[in-house]
């Protein structure tokens, strides 16, 4: 019974195995790491998410002169720049509408920009940055599972009788260990695809999405808001004219 149940268990696991394989081969693979060409947004996004995005935004505006940051930590509209991008713009006309500080403009930004965001994410998860979303890893485990105990077991009871005809997925033999084997070839499967597809870890990137930012983090950063939308609004030792410690104020770094 347990060579033929080991042939069922390399059937189960095959699949998942070769999406882990897959993932982190694209991770190694130097063409499509060095070729990530997101801007300031998507690198924020994949590094941080939405809050992270606010902040970079904000950081670029104030770098460029079309924000300035006051003593209070309020935002005020500064120069008017040469060329804005809709969530720029967003930034600006609410700056100049009322009194603001970061907080307000992350809440802005994830309502204004609600759209635009969801199209980004889908992007990133098309370029297999991102995991899917839970939904298609739980139909594929669903799916294959299902391949597994039907058609998998079913070829085994026609190559050497090993299952009885009614029901068709109890062995011959002790009950109690055919259920254990049916349930460690059901759960390595399952563990192996939960991990990959991120259910149970607040991480949605995938192998190539962190080798992505690995790299990122050793790169020199094009301005000030490309290392925010990397690092994020800490500073440890910041000179007299960073404006990162007034930006963010009291709240949290994203």
């Amino acid at each position: 019974m347990i060579w033929s149940w080991l042939v069922l268990f390399v059937a189960a696991m095959a699949a998942p195995v070769w999406v882990v394989v897959r993932d982190y081969r694209r991770a190694r693979d130097a063409s499509l790491v060095d070729g990530f060409a997101g801007d300031l947004v998507d690198v924020a996004l994949l590094r941080g998410g939405v809050a992270r995005v606010a902040d970079a935004v904000v950081v670029d505006l104030v770098d460029r002169g079309a924000l300035t940051v006051t003593d209070t930590n309020c935002l005020v509209p500064g120069g008017e720049p040469a060329a804005t991008t809709p969530m720029e713009r967003v930034i600006l006309d609410f700056a100049g509408s009322r009194t603001v500080r970061l907080r307000a403009v992350r809440d802005e930004v994830a309502d204004k920009c609600a759209d635009e965001f969801k199209k980004r994410t889908t992007r990133l998860r098309r370029k297999g940055l991102l995991v899917a979303e839970s939904g298609n890893g739980l139909a594929f485990l669903i799916l294959h599972s299902f391949l597994v105990y039907t058609s998998g077991a079913q070829f085994m009871y026609w190559i050497d009788g090993i299952f009885v005809a009614e029901p068709l997925w109890l062995w011959d033999g002790p009950t109690g260990r055919a259920w254990v084997l049916l349930l460690v070839l059901w759960a390595v499967p399952f563990a192996v695809v939960t991990w990959n597809r991120g259910f149970l870890r607040e991480d949605i990137r995938t192998p190539l999405g962190r080798a992505i930012i690995d790299r990122l983090v050793r790169t020199a950063p094009e301005s000030l808001g490309t290392w925010v939308a990397v690092h994020g609004l800490a500073t440890t030792d910041p000179a007299p004219d960073d404006p990162r410690p007034l930006i963010l104020g009291d709240l949290e770094p994203a």
